[in-house]
């Protein structure tokens, strides 16, 4: 259980928690500790049995080394396996081979791998995790030299006896010391743990009233006073609860005083706000019919001076031809007529026709353009349109804003998208983004490529991306582009209006979303993510 979950705790719980874990864990080192011990004193026991064994064997084996006949050691190995833990013997020659060899039960001699090789010359003893070996040396009776000979008998080495001793009963003696120890322990454990959260209930009652109390006058109830029993310290906290709560409500009480008076005040100043906000509402209404109307007032502009050079042409044009008609009437009337003068005439008559058409087929765009634009501008009509259409009718009339100037306008408008919408806010749009892109992207650039895009997502949406490889918008100032009144030419002309009014415009009337793109590289990309078909404007 982690510290922070634990310290989270009530305190009885606590104090149970760490008493609990305390005694468990005692029960447990306790019985690991004994477990231990007669694990230790069991295996000691064990390896001197199974070398007791060992011994045995080998002095049963000799006559059966000397003579090299395993049936000589049968009985013996016999009786040696017949011990409960021994699971395999067997006896070597002297050149490591093995004589005679039986295993308990019915597992075959060579599941159990014991090494080959020559025989112990001396005792020797090893084990695995779950068995011991023990390797006694055979040695032959040391004979009886003559009493002329000065060198000692020697013994001579006629094999060895390997047994192999199984650790089970260890392991399940063990295991059941383990456990009988552990059950004792924690009976033991339990037993105490339930007398401490006795003694431990009836000491931490005074504190769990107080508590209680506490938690109802956090709850907002007042006249809340603690008894003082229990310990003295648990005393001494109900009085000092009982003074803190003589303080807080008196406190209270005057904080209810002082918030009347204060209320009153922020009454007051909250009527005065609200005056002080509608009039900044009315002002910010009018100041976006003024940039409206200014934007209007620009093209209008744009689209008279667009007007005046192919009118201009069929003025010059029809004063040339009234000129001829009456200098061939006049000769006609003379009697002066020539076939050459007619017919030179007929040929000034018909190419000046020709720039005629052609200039007032100019003018009757320009202004079929901006009737349709105008109209659409100055009302909030919805209407289906075809996008593509619509966009380059808005770039026709704003073409005056930037045509003398060394910016171009590249279009990739996609065809046969259909809109249920608003194209006179749609044109607003337009408008402010070439405005904002000729006083702010291209500052200090002596040329510039301006885009704008269109085209389907799917069947409810179309994508319009403006952009410009100008200056870029700093970083620091994009979180704020869509802000009323922000602008970095403040007293230039600047009203900081017109990308408040976009993003209005595309949020609020056309029920789509803006996103802006910008840095010094690349420079700043508007795209408007709009319906195909507006949502209705509430009346």
């Amino acid at each position: 259980m982690p510290f922070s979950t634990v310290s989270r705790m009530r305190f009885s719980r606590q104090l149970t928690t760490i008493v609990s874990v305390a005694i468990f864990g005692l029960a447990l080192f306790s019985s690991l500790t004994t477990s231990y011990e007669a694990s230790r004193r069991m295996k000691s026991y064990l390896i001197e049995q199974g070398q007791q064994i060992a011994q045995n064997l080998a002095g049963q084996s000799t006559l059966a080394l000397l003579y090299h006949s395993a049936d000589n050691a049968e009985t013996a190995l016999k009786t040696t396996l017949a011990f409960p833990d021994v699971l395999q013997v067997r006896i070597l020659d002297a050149n490591g081979k093995v004589l005679a060899s039986q295993v308990k039960g019915n597992t075959p001699a060579q599941a159990r791998t014991l090494p080959q090789g020559d025989s112990t010359p001396t005792p020797a003893q090893w084990e695995t995790g779950e068995e011991l070996y023990f390797a006694v040396p055979v040695h032959s009776e040391p004979s009886q030299n003559s009493p002329f000979e000065v060198d000692e008998p020697k013994q001579t080495l006629l094999g060895s006896v390997q047994v192999v001793v199984g650790k089970g009963s260890l392991n399940r003696l063990v295991f059941s010391l383990f456990v009988g120890n552990l059950l004792v322990t924690l009976a033991f454990a339990s037993l105490l743990l339930w007398l401490i959260q006795r003694a431990t209930g009836q000491l931490m009652r005074p504190l769990v009233d107080l508590s209680q109390l506490m938690h109802r006058a956090e709850n907002g109830e007042s006249n809340m006073r603690a008894k003082p029993e229990g310990p003295r310290d648990i005393a001494e906290m109900s009085i000092a609860f009982n003074k803190m709560m003589d303080v807080l409500e008196e406190r209270e009480f005057q904080l209810e005083q002082r918030v009347q008076r204060r209320t009153l005040k922020l009454e007051q100043a909250n009527q005065e706000l609200e005056t002080t906000l509608a009039t900044i509402k009315n002002m910010q209404t009018e100041l976006h019919r003024s940039e409206k109307m200014a934007a209007l007032g620009s093209l209008v502009a744009g689209v008279a001076h667009e007007l005046n050079t192919p009118i201009g042409n069929c003025v010059t044009v029809a004063s040339a031809m009234k000129d001829q008609a009456r200098s061939l009437l006049k000769d006609m009337q003379e009697g002066n007529m020539r076939r050459s003068t007619l017919e030179r005439t007929l040929n000034d008559s018909a190419e000046g026709a020709d720039i005629l058409v052609r200039n007032l087929d100019r003018a009757a765009e320009l202004i079929g353009s901006f009737k349709r634009v105008a109209v659409d501008r100055s009302s909030n009509l919805r209407r289906h349109f075809d996008l593509a259409q619509n966009l380059s009718e808005i770039l026709i009339t704003l073409e005056p804003m930037y045509k003398k100037k060394p910016y171009a306008m590249q279009c990739a408008l996609a065809e046969g998208i259909t809109m249920d919408s608003y194209p006179g806010p749609l044109g607003q749009v337009v408008t402010n983004f070439i405005s904002n892109a000729l006083a702010h992207g291209f500052e200090g650039r002596s040329s510039g490529t301006m885009r704008l895009s269109c085209r389907p997502l799917d069947d409810e949406r179309v994508e319009i991306a403006f952009s410009d490889d100008g200056i870029g918008i700093p970083a620091q100032h994009q979180a704020r582009v869509f802000d009323p009144f922000f602008t970095t030419k403040l007293g230039q002309g600047g009203s900081g209006l017109g990308m408040n009014i976009v993003y209005n415009i595309v949020t609020g009337i056309m029920g789509g979303k803006i996103e802006l793109h910008s840095s010094q590289e690349t420079g700043t990309t508007f795209t408007l993510t709009l319906p195909r078909c507006a949502p209705q404007l509430s009346v």
